[in-house]
């Protein structure tokens, strides 16, 4: 489990006041930290997500810098299509860079806007390289940094994407559950305890109502790390006991990059109530 940061709202009824607390709390685990499949370089670039969609509007990335002292990176994109056993550029579609590097400390996450390749994607396996010059004053290439990841053509297709959230075995019941949630990248994530409940009808999902309306959730802020997962036990009270059903809950997540600046995505795990005996 990774490190949480708990912040609690208490609304005052009194005078329209509010008063803001913070709580800082990490977790001591007897567990050793579980080593990664792959050894990574000082300096690396991953590509948020396993694959987009097509209709998607960006590709998010993040450059790690783990060599403690600031590097240099050019941040004009190269993006290239696989094609048989070799790699084919994917041309910009009048877009221009001005090729002088950045600085980038411990992290850097950007985007890396689907428009500026106009109608050059299709669905395959891509991948995304930028420029490691020697300094911001020598521009000699030091490296290229590069993360491999697919487009798909629809959302339907994508794979299980940034935060995998699955029903823990033996928990599932009409008036609540357990979830398993696995961050399946390198990049720490937060979320928080609003959720929301889909039931299937027919082919479609379609959201449920709350019993008394509007619902209200304490403001608290999770962090789950890269490579780690996390378990959250969550009540239907805001629906009621579910009746017997396909359902769907859905939880928002959020990369944050500094305050007020940040990107907000979407996990969520189908189940099934059965009829009761």
């Amino acid at each position: 489990m990774g490190k949480k940061f708990v912040v609690m709202i208490v609304l005052l009824a009194f005078m329209g006041l509010m008063l803001i607390g913070c709580v800082s709390n990490k977790e001591a685990s007897s567990e050793p930290p579980q080593p990664q499949e792959t050894p990574k370089e000082p300096v690396y670039l991953d590509v948020l997500q396993n694959s987009y969609s097509l209709s998607d509007s960006a590709i998010s990335y993040t450059i790690f810098n783990n060599t403690g002292e600031d590097i240099a990176v050019r941040l004009s994109p190269k993006l290239e299509r696989k094609v048989g056993d070799s790699w084919e550029a994917v041309p910009l579609d009048g877009i221009g860079f001005c090729g002088n590097p950045d600085r980038v400390e411990k992290t850097f996450s950007y985007e890396v806007p689907l428009e500026w390749f106009g109608n050059s994607l299709t669905a395959g396996e891509y991948k995304l390289s930028l420029e490691r010059l020697k300094s911001d004053r020598d521009f000699d290439l030091k490296e290229v940094l590069s993360d491999t990841f697919a487009f798909v053509d629809n959302e339907e297709e994508r794979s299980s994407g940034q935060i995998k959230m699955s029903v823990k075995p033996d928990t599932l019941t009409p008036s609540g559950a357990s979830f398993i949630l696995e961050n399946t990248t390198e990049i720490e994530f937060m979320y928080g305890d609003p959720y929301g409940l889909e039931r299937k009808n027919g082919d479609a999902w379609e959201k449920m109502d709350t019993i008394s309306g509007d619902i209200a959730f304490f403001a608290i802020g999770h962090m789950l790390e890269g490579n780690q997962t996390d378990e959250i036990t969550v009540d239907w009270w805001p629906y009621g006991e579910l009746t017997a059903g396909e359902y769907r809950i859905v939880k928002g997540y959020s990369v944050v990059r500094a305050p007020g600046d940040y990107d907000s995505y979407e996990m969520s795990a189908e189940f099934t109530i059965d009829e009761v005996q």
